[in-house]
């Protein structure tokens, strides 16, 4: 899975490949990467994948804070 972080938090959805081989299951041209909402609305069968990238998003923004021992 390949995204980046454009204006306004919006996450853009660059291309997406399969785990195993590295094979490409969805691919964007640069100008037209749909954000995420968007991709979730054009591909609604990749749920556990949408989840998968905004955590992976809110990680990136907000790492988690180290625990205290």
């Amino acid at each position: 899975m390949t995204w980046r972080l454009i204006q306004n938090h919006l996450i853009s959805i660059v291309a997406v490949q399969n785990a195993s081989d590295a094979s490409p299951v969805l691919s964007f041209t640069p100008t037209a990467c749909p954000d995420l909402a968007q991709a979730r609305e054009l591909h609604p069968g990749l749920t556990k994948l949408w989840d998968a990238v905004r955590h992976d998003f809110w990680t990136t923004l907000i790492p988690p804070r180290p625990s205290r021992a």
